[in-house]
């Protein structure tokens, strides 16, 4: 099982929130692989910069360990076909479009209630580690 890593969990591995431990500790020591999006790099980048400090190095020093998976045109028209049906914002529906076309089994790891929803609507297990 691959752990496939969106940015509302990501961003809690280098800002100090509620669950940032728990993401962490899931993350930090798995044999498993983690992968996202390369939507994923753009939404991190940029929230690492709103953060300021030292979140842009850290930010991409954990960018260092996710497989990210280029946006195809297929994942694009998968996307667009799931948005509507789920209920769903373009990122989030980017995001499951993603996980959905990976061929090994994931799990998400997310804490955006919407796209949780969608993943165990399309059969995808969710974690948000608390």
């Amino acid at each position: 099982m691959t752990y496939y890593v969106d940015a509302s969990a990501f961003v809690k591995l280098f800002a100090l929130e509620a669950e940032s431990n728990s993401v962490r500790n899931l993350l930090a020591g798995t044999e498993r692989s983690i992968v996202s999006s390369a939507l994923l790099e753009v939404e991190v980048v940029t929230a690492a910069h709103r953060i300021g400090s030292d979140a842009p190095r850290l930010a991409k020093q954990f960018l260092a360990i996710v497989e990210r998976i280029d946006i195809s045109r297929g994942i694009i028209a998968s996307a667009t076909q799931l948005a509507p049906e789920v209920n769903l914002r373009s990122l989030a529906a980017i995001h499951l479009a993603t996980a959905l076309a990976i061929p090994q089994s994931v799990e998400m790891v997310t804490y955006d209630q919407r796209l949780a929803a969608a993943c165990e609507q399309s059969g995808i297990p969710v974690l948000a580690p608390a």
